[in-house]
């Protein structure tokens, strides 16, 4: 068994089984790269050329193949492959040649006639007075529509039927369309917007009277009719409605009894939605009972209400009596739970109210509102929440539960400074949150092989851990790492550490030098008998790498699966 790695131009020694391809961008000859030896192809492999390709004993020795050998040229047949080309006889041989005029041929003998190449004249004859139809629902060929005087021709879905109009108009030869007395029909006249009608212009022919506005009544002026709205003491509304306008009912219009001519109104039985006339200025309104009795109140004497006063108020229900109570009354009544009520004067009392658990997902807080600077009350929910709103405060509030959080998320993002910032932690000492500076964490993390300076990490080399290079001569046994050679004169060999050297894991590189050649090869093998390449002795031929080519290069990593000692390519 042996690997060759080569960069640049190879020369192979032995069988070569190729399963792609082979392509070659300069001549394949006995000369110089088949050495006169035989060339064999399978049924599916093809010899292809971008240029001619010529086959013969003088290029190649032997050619062979299961299948059928294809050649570029034969005799005086051309040897232009283009598709759509076809064999034509010249006199002297065939020639390829591409069809043009009316028609060409695709690759595969595919004949297109050429757009608008069949002219009327190419056309087989048609009868006078005929058309060329497809009378037939299906496709098909063409054939002949016979079109008499004053016919024309009628598709009916199935065909074409050649026939004179009948019905409500006739037509001549001459194409003068009749319609015939009577045969308009209302649902025949052409449509009408909505709501017009149409009647006789001043030409004396029927026009369309579009539909008047909302409101308004069609009248005629003697001449022409037009529609207008209704003015004056009243108007109509567009359902019929007639309306009076207002002051145009004078008193002279009222008769005497508007008053006394009416029901009497029992006592008790006044009632808010009730009404007066009366004259604001000399104009006649109306005037609500509601409003004359919160009015009457208001027209009175303006005074501070004190301790001592009394209030009006019904007593029963909505419709008992009118009373009245003194103030301090009113306020000791209405002081409850939070509030005490003395000389009037109701106050917050919150020490009278009992304890309770806050409940942040139900419970509400009493607040002053800034905006109108009046007392409402905040769900607490909306009270955390709207403490946790500060953009990039680093609070958030648990949707169910309504309880603050903390939310790194929320915070705004910055700059690092390892060797000055510091990070919030929790201190497992004391079970209390803290702050450490970064810079320190970063120590405390520091372990073997790692250093900590000013925040920032780095790999201690100190001790080893830094990839070997190594400059190997003849006879020399490769090292973990990388290695090297000088440019040589002759071949040299060199040799894989034994296996009491190695531990699983080892690399070892090998690169050739600018003057590694066929012959000035690098031969790596073992160095004791026990080590394997690959799994095979490395002692011997089969178990040997050879470098054949200037700074080719080789990889191999020592693997003691089950103690075999052995170096694995990869």
């Amino acid at each position: 068994m042996a690997y060759k790695f080569q960069l640049g131009d190879a020369r192979m020694s032995g069988s070569l089984t190729q399963e792609e391809g082979i392509s070659s961008l300069t001549v394949v000859s006995a000369s110089n790269n088949l050495f006169g030896k035989s060339l064999v192809v399978d049924s599916t492999t093809r010899i292809d050329s971008a240029g001619a390709a010529t086959l013969g004993v003088t290029t190649v020795s032997t050619l062979s193949s299961s299948g059928a050998v294809q050649f570029a040229s034969l005799g005086k047949i051309g040897n232009d492959a283009t598709a759509g080309k076809m064999l034509l006889g010249s006199g002297t041989g065939f020639q390829p040649q591409a069809l043009s005029g009316d028609a060409t041929v695709s690759g595969l003998g595919a004949l297109t006639i050429g757009s608008a190449a069949v002219t009327y004249a190419k056309m087989q004859n048609v009868a006078g007075n005929s058309l060329l139809v497809r009378d037939n629902a299906g496709s098909g060929v063409l054939s002949e529509l016979t079109v008499a005087s004053t016919q024309i021709m009628i598709g009916d879905g199935a065909g074409f039927t050649a026939a004179a109009l009948s019905g409500d108009v006739t037509m001549t030869n001459g194409g003068a369309v009749t319609i015939a007395d009577n045969a308009v029909s209302l649902a025949k006249m052409a449509g009408l917007t909505r709501g017009s009608i149409i009647y006789g212009d001043a030409s004396g022919d029927p026009a369309n009277l579009a539909k008047g506005a909302a409101a308004t009544l069609l009248q005629s002026d003697g001449t022409d009719v037009s529609y207008v709205a209704m003015s004056g003491d009243a108007t109509i509304a567009a359902g019929g409605a007639l309306t009076i306008a207002n002051d145009a009912v004078q008193a002279v219009m009222l008769n005497d009894d508007v008053i006394s001519g009416q029901t009497e109104l029992a006592q008790g039985g006044l009632a808010a939605a009730d009404e007066f006339m009366i004259s604001d200025g000399g104009t006649l309104k109306k005037f609500g009972v509601d409003s004359l009795a919160k009015d009457m109140l208001a027209l009175t004497t303006e005074a501070a209400i004190a301790n001592g006063d009394y209030l009006m108020f019904l007593d029963g229900s909505g419709t008992g009596e009118t009373k009245k109570e003194a103030l301090a009354d009113v306020a000791t009544l209405f002081a409850g739970g939070g509030l005490t009520a003395a000389s009037s004067v109701i106050a917050l009392d919150l020490n009278s109210l009992g304890a309770a658990t806050i409940d942040l997902q139900n419970d509400s807080v009493a607040i002053i509102d800034g905006d109108d600077n009046s007392s409402k009350k905040e769900a607490w929910g909306d009270v955390t929440t709207a403490m946790a709103s500060h953009a990039n405060g680093g609070l958030a509030v648990e949707a169910t539960t309504k309880k603050l959080l903390l939310d790194f998320n929320d915070l705004a993002a910055v700059a690092v400074d390892v060797a000055a910032d510091s990070i919030g932690i929790y201190d497992a000492d004391g079970a209390v949150t803290g702050k450490e500076t970064i810079a320190d964490l970063a120590s405390a993390m520091a372990g073997s092989g790692v250093t900590a300076t000013a925040g920032v990490f780095s790999v201690d080399t100190a001790g080893g851990d830094r990839v070997t290079v190594g400059l190997k001569a003849n006879g020399q046994v490769l090292a973990a790492g990388l290695n090297h050679t000088a440019t040589q004169g002759g071949a040299i060999s060199l040799g894989l550490p034994s296996g009491s050297a190695s531990t699983t894991g080892d690399i070892v590189y090998i690169k050739a030098n600018s003057g590694t050649t066929v012959t000035n090869t690098i031969t790596i093998s073992s160095s004791h008998a026990s080590t394997k390449i690959e799994g095979v002795a490395g002692t011997t031929t089969a178990g040997k790498l050879v470098l054949e080519s200037p700074f080719a290069t080789v990889g191999l990593i020592y693997v003691d699966g089950a103690g075999d000692n052995n170096w694995v390519i990869f």
